[in-house]
């Protein structure tokens, strides 16, 4: 046998991980290297064994947990002259606190899924003298920092899916708090930044337009103070999908607006991580054109699907506005919005893939589209029948509530209908506690 390829086996790595974790034990190393030995043996163990034997990373886990306990003590003693090292302790620590102290950190490590591909495939990159690509050819900081880095990016990917699912603003606001308090323990600025930009947007549904002015500030202030990251192109993108909608909300320059919404669908395109799925016009085809659910959303997907939703809605809240004040010789022309509405909509499909949730969006988008473009009324309708159902079957109230004020000035509806569709909308608002929305439909009412 290959003397290299025995060295890299699994059960050599993990018998000479033992081994380092044997001597240090019986050397005395400080609790917090005994953490970190305990700790990345547990994800070497979890590689080798996946499903079988959990108990035993969990072992190893609770004894990295029983290091961390003595730290605590440790500093809750009395301090002394040179208490730096109790300092350096507490820093150390904090890196694996978020997976031995709280239960979303065990449940993530639990579920390998979500890591153990990811880490292993970083490993395999980083390191040219190894072929093996488990997570033990890190070296302990490196993996349990990696590993950190992927809870963080677990944690902004559910907050963004619960942003967009409009589930309830409560558990959205707690998801974002959570990745903020791991972003400011990491350093992590570009998370600080997602966190602060989410907690926004809870505050704007919930019509506290202070408290979302607040979090947009600090939002603004980080990226001040770290100019790389404006070059980012998908949090480029969702900061000008976001200045887009605010121009539009707060009825500034839909000019600027749009070149906003251009830079940012711009940006879109470029960034999509489906390139080979076809992107045609979305209101010609939209019974071919159903989202792929093959496999779940990457971070990047969901993302970009934020990103990508508010430039949708942008062009059509500009372009209802444009129609309702009939105003002639408005740039960008109606003609020309619309025609960015199509490419946006196919931008959207086309990032949206693995999103069960926003198959009734883009069934909902593509029915006012179509009604922007004087398409077929009974199409439009069976488009817009077609998201209510699958709104109603997924549970999406919020999505139901949008469907109906959509229909109400989309469809021709009657002085009677559209009232009924109005007050079905603010049912739904009500359920969902959109109040932001519940507001503009009641104002609708009060005309």
């Amino acid at each position: 046998m290959d003397p290299d390829t025995t060295a890299t086996s699994p059960v050599t790595l993990l018998t000479n991980a033992l081994l380092a974790v044997n001597v240090s034990e019986a050397y005395g190393l400080e609790p917090v290297q005994m953490a970190r030995l305990y700790t990345v043996y547990a994800m070497q163990m979890a590689a080798l064994l996946g499903d079988r034997q959990q108990w035993v990373p969990r072992w190893y886990l609770w004894l990295a947990k029983r290091s961390l306990a003595k730290i605590a003590v440790s500093l809750s003693a009395p301090s002394t002259p040179t208490g730096s090292a109790s300092s350096s302790s507490s820093s150390s620590s904090s890196e694996l606190a978020w997976l031995l102290s709280t239960t979303d950190g065990p449940s993530f490590f639990a579920d390998q899924s979500l890591w153990l591909p990811k880490l292993s495939s970083s490993s395999s990159s980083s390191s040219s003298s190894s072929s093996s690509s488990s997570p033990c050819n890190c070296g302990p900081a490196n993996a349990i920092d990696r590993l950190w880095s992927l809870f963080r990016e677990h944690l902004l990917a559910q907050a963004q899916l619960s942003l967009l699912n409009h589930d309830a603003p409560s558990a959205v606001a707690l998801a974002f708090d959570k990745l903020f308090a791991q972003a400011v323990l990491a350093d992590d600025v570009a998370a600080q930044w997602w966190a602060l930009m989410g907690q926004a947007a809870v505050h704007e549904r919930l019509a506290k337009a202070t408290e979302a002015h607040k979090c947009t500030t600090l939002a603004d202030q980080l990226l001040e103070a770290n100019p790389p990251l404006k070059d980012e192109p998908v949090l480029k993108a969702y900061l000008l999908a976001s200045f887009s909608r605010a121009c539009v909300r707060d009825e500034a320059s839909l000019e600027l607006s749009m070149r906003a919404a251009d830079s940012a669908a711009s940006l879109i395109r470029s960034s999509q991580v489906n390139s080979g799925t076809s992107s045609a016009d979305p209101l010609l085809q939209e019974h071919e054109q159903q989202p792929q659910l093959s496999k779940p959303a990457s971070l990047q997907s969901i993302l970009l699907t934020s990103a990508a939703l508010q430039v949708v809605e942008v062009r059509l809240m500009v372009l209802t506005r444009v129609r309702s004040l009939s105003l002639e010789g408005t740039d960008p022309s109606e003609a020309k919005l619309l025609r960015s509405a199509r490419n946006d909509l196919a931008n959207l499909h086309t990032v949206s893939h693995g999103l069960p949730s926003l198959v009734a969006t883009l069934h909902r988008l593509r029915a006012v589209a179509r009604s922007f473009a004087g398409g077929s009324a009974s199409r439009t309708i069976a488009l817009f029948d077609k998201a209510l159902s699958v709104a109603r079957a997924s549970g999406l109230v919020h999505e139901e509530g949008a469907i109906h004020q959509s229909m109400a000035w989309c469809t021709g509806s009657s002085p009677d209908q559209m009232h009924r569709r109005l007050l079905a909308a603010i049912g739904c608002f009500e359920r969902a506690e959109s109040l932001a929305d519940l507001n503009a439909v009641k104002a609708l009412l009060a005309h």
